[in-house]
């Protein structure tokens, strides 16, 4: 009996063995795995989707007014690894407590939501609880930053990653892309190196590793700055294979982490921001006041010009950007939070405006605004006088005025902007003939004198040739 029962068990555990296989086999051929995609969503998706191409006309440098993408992973273990450039990060799983502060007032700003792919309900979760609280224009970016890298195109990091492989002592070229002298010398991500991005191809050889899988990471002054990018593309030409970007830039290291490093020999930021002095009208801040800060600590405050944008270009302070009063409500949720920001304008009208506008709908912002007629083209820093051509033919203040007095003493005009040339009233045309040789009026560009050697009879027929340009233009 004992022989025989070895034959039937051998033969049970053969059955065994091999019919979960046959199952499994006839399991796998009957139902096989579901594949989604934009063509065919998968349960729960959100019904608005767009494609890649979409999104790649969204995410560039510098990032476009009016769009929003939205990253809906998590930061530390996703997001702050790689996203598409310009993303901002709302993981959904915080979705209802960042979502008040980081999504646009504007409920009808297009909003692009994605994750990690088509098997990824974050993105689509985050869209409907956007559409519950009132956006209008919601898309989901299904195939997520998988496609996006699969594709070929610039992977971006954040700067919290870029302090992690810093405090880990992670083998990286970290490339600072903007002018050495104006920005990296004055403050830098610790361990960067320069390479300004225009002289990249004079010197990149020198200056990146021989290793062309070597990890690159190129930042420049934020999301407005296309340096980085720029110059991450021309790495990849040279054939480096591991090249990535950080679009959010030293203005957001500066902002999480502090100041930076500085080059040896760089000016030493101000210990302290002179303080504001208000003006008389409520709001304002008085004009010596604004030159201070100008001049010793103008990074301590952000300058908005609310001008048109035709009006921007002829000049502006310098450091200062372009928001026209007509598009700041709309655009009130990209005002800067970090730092008081000052407005201005050409006679201070529409700065006033634009600081009663953030007072109503963001009042925890600190704003002033400068209510002066001024020419942002005029140097801060030296005496200034009141422009010559008078409203009629731009009539444009400088910040201060000095008296003719003044303007005629010699070792007074020896210091003047080349630009604040004062001519009050038409009997004080002379006034020309007696300013330093180069002097122009900015309005007409005419040389008011030449250079040394000019003769008597020269300078007299110039001076009654700009008084008849002059006196016709005011006659118009």
């Amino acid at each position: 009996m004992k022989v025989q029962r070895i034959p039937l068990l051998a033969a049970l555990l053969a059955a065994l063995v091999l019919v979960p296989a046959q199952v499994l086999a006839a399991t796998t051929d009957a139902a096989p795995a579901p594949s989604y995609s934009p063509e065919k969503p998968g349960p729960g998706w959100y019904s608005k989707l767009v494609n890649l191409d979409f999104v790649k006309k969204q995410a560039v440098i510098p990032k476009i007014d009016g769009v929003l993408l939205i990253d809906s992973r998590p930061a530390a273990r996703k997001y702050d690894l790689g996203h598409i450039p310009t993303a901002i990060n709302i993981p959904d799983t915080q979705f209802d407590k960042l979502a008040p502060t980081l999504l646009p007032q504007d409920k009808s700003m297009l909003l692009v939501f994605y994750c990690e792919g088509y098997d990824c309900m974050l993105s689509h979760n985050s869209a409907f609880k956007a559409e519950k609280l009132g956006y209008t224009s919601v898309r989901v970016f299904a195939e997520g930053f998988p496609e996006w890298i699969k594709t070929g195109n610039l992977h971006a990091v954040s700067p919290a990653h870029i302090k992690k492989l810093i405090d880990e002592k992670m083998a990286m070229t970290l490339v600072d892309s903007r002018p050495k002298a104006r920005k990296y010398d004055l403050g830098h991500i610790p361990g960067a190196i320069s390479l300004p991005d225009s002289q990249f191809e004079k010197l990149a050889a020198q200056m990146l590793p021989a290793d062309k899988g070597a990890a690159l990471y190129f930042y420049c002054e934020g999301v407005t700055c296309v340096l980085s990018n720029d110059s991450a593309l021309k790495a990849i030409q040279l054939g480096y294979r591991n090249v990535k970007v950080v679009p959010e830039g030293y203005p957001a290291w500066e902002k999480a982490y502090g100041a930076g490093s500085t080059a040896a020999g760089a000016a030493p930021a101000s210990a302290k921001a002179p303080a504001m002095e208000a003006g008389k009208e409520a709001g304002t801040i008085t004009v010596s006041s604004f030159e201070r800060i100008y001049q010793e600590a103008p990074q301590s405050v952000h300058l908005i010009d609310v001008r048109d944008p035709k009006e921007f270009d002829t000049g502006s302070f310098k450091g200062a950007f372009n928001l026209p009063v007509s598009t700041l409500e709309k655009n009130l949720d990209k005002l800067p939070k970090d730092k008081p920001i000052i407005f201005f304008c050409g006679a201070g009208a529409r700065s006033g405006e634009a600081h009663d506008m953030v007072k109503l709908y963001k009042p925890e912002l600190k704003t002033v605004f400068l209510d002066a007629d001024i020419n942002p083209d005029c140097p801060l820093g030296a005496p200034a006088v009141l422009f010559g051509c008078r409203r009629r033919i731009g009539g444009h203040f400088c910040p201060s005025s000095l008296s003719i007095a003044q303007a005629m003493d010699a070792s007074v005009r020896t210091k003047l902007p080349r630009h604040c040339i004062h001519l009050p009233s038409k009997p004080q045309w002379t006034i020309w003939d007696q300013m330093d040789p180069g002097w122009r009026c900015r309005h007409h560009r005419q040389e008011i004198a030449t250079a040394s050697g000019a003769t008597a009879e020269w300078l007299e027929g110039r001076r009654r040739f700009l008084e008849r340009t002059i006196a016709a233009s005011l006659d118009q």
